[in-house]
Formats: structure tokens, sequence, C-alpha cells
């Protein structure tokens, strides 16, 4: 017996084995990410040979494999920056269920969480203007948002830029605009143009964002 997903299955032999029987094999498929949410079929065909004629036979079977799909959605930056346990809007629990909550430091800026969401980026900051982003993405992807390929390089870009770089650093025109379209995508993002879409009780949020 032979098997298009695993190979040699092993024999069945008539007077030795009690027939019919049965081959047993555990397969894992994926990995899938969100983005590959929803259904997925697999073929997959056994076969015999027999030992004493040489007769063949197969049988064919697809096997069906659902990847659950995020129900989550996403706010915005304005939305997450009076949504803290400091108001002036209800708490959002997200704030406190991850790895960062309004009081931690965000890396090297001297300033918490909180006080980031609530610094304007002066001047055209690229510092805090790609942060505010940033820190509304993780907000989202911690309540069960769906992100996308681009979603994730941003976040990953920006991480790395925000363990090297300080708000007062002087950025090169390249460095600088490198930064604003990671901001731009995160932007998109928590406004709903990508990935899972906007959360319909973020009415306001939106008018708030580029403040």
């Amino acid at each position: 017996m032979t098997d298009s997903v695993v190979g040699n299955l092993g024999t069945a032999c008539a007077g030795v084995d009690t027939l019919p029987k049965t081959f047993t094999y555990d397969v894992t498929f994926g990995r899938f990410d969100s983005t590959q949410c929803g259904d997925h079929t697999f073929p997959n065909m056994a076969r015999f040979v027999t030992d004493e004629t040489g007769a063949t036979g197969s049988s064919s079977w697809s096997v069906l494999v659902t990847v659950p799909c995020p129900a989550g959605c996403t706010l915005t930056q304005g939305y997450w920056k009076t949504h803290s346990s400091y108001g002036p809007a209800p708490e959002d629990p997200t704030w406190t269920s991850g790895s960062f909550g309004p009081d931690t430091l965000f890396f090297s800026s001297g300033k918490t969480y909180y006080q980031v969401m609530w610094t304007s980026p002066k001047g055209g900051n690229a510092y805090y203007i790609l942060a505010r982003q940033y820190i509304a993405a993780l907000l989202n992807i911690e309540a069960e948002a769906a992100t996308t390929p681009a979603v994730d390089a941003a976040i990953t870009f920006a991480t790395n830029f925000f363990s090297t770089h300080s708000p007062a650093d002087n950025l090169s025109k390249t460095d600088r605009a490198a930064v604003i379209a990671a901001a731009a995508t995160l932007a998109s993002y928590n406004e709903g143009s990508i990935g899972s879409g906007h959360c319909s009780e973020d009415s306001i949020a939106t008018t708030a964002n580029h403040d």
C-alpha cells in the first residue's frame, strides 16, 4: 500500500492480518497565517498492488482544512490614546493585556506609551508620527485584529527603528522617508483601509488621528 502524502504504508496479508486493514498516520498542514484563513482542500490518494497477480487499485479523498479567520477589527490611535486608564473615555482592557501598559517606558524616548500617544509630532517629528501609529497597531494586534504582510513588515521596521533611535535624532532624507512610509502603512491598518477592517464603535477617532 502506498499513499500520495506519506508514501509507503506497509502491507496487508490475507490469512495473517485482520481484513480490512486500516493504515493510520498523522499529517500537519500549514503553517498558515491570518491572510490564508478559510477552507483549504488537500487531495489524497491511496494505491495498492498485489504480490501474486500485480493487480492495482486506488481510492482518493479530499481532506478539508479550515483555518479560523480572526474576528477582530482595528481602531485608530485617536481611539487608543483616549481609552487607557487615564481616560477621558472608558478604559479599554487591551491596554493592559499585553506586554506593555500606559505607564511602560517607550524604548529610549524617556516617555511612557501613554505619554507618547499624547505627544504631538510638532515640526513633523518622524519619530512620534511613527510611534503613535505603531502603538495603536500593537494594541489592535493584541485585540486580535488580523494583519497583512505589509503591516507585519512595518511593525518589524518600527521596532528596529525605536531600538536604535531617540526622538531628538536627526534623520537623513532616506531614513525619514522610510519612517514616514512605515507610519503610513500602519495608519492605513489602524484606520481599516488594509487588514481586518475598522471597528464601527470608533466613530470619532479618525478626525483625531492626525493632530
